[in-house]
């Protein structure tokens, strides 16, 4: 029980993970995109 708790939580703080750091990763290369371009 322990084992399948502990490997919820990793998937889930994972998912979590990407899901914040996506828009995150992508609002930073559009502000490169745009200060390199001006």
């Amino acid at each position: 029980m322990k084992a399948l708790n502990r490997l919820i939580y990793d998937a889930s703080s994972e998912l979590f993970g990407f899901l914040l750091g996506a828009p995150v990763g992508l609002a930073s290369a559009l502000y490169e995109r745009l200060f390199r371009s001006s």
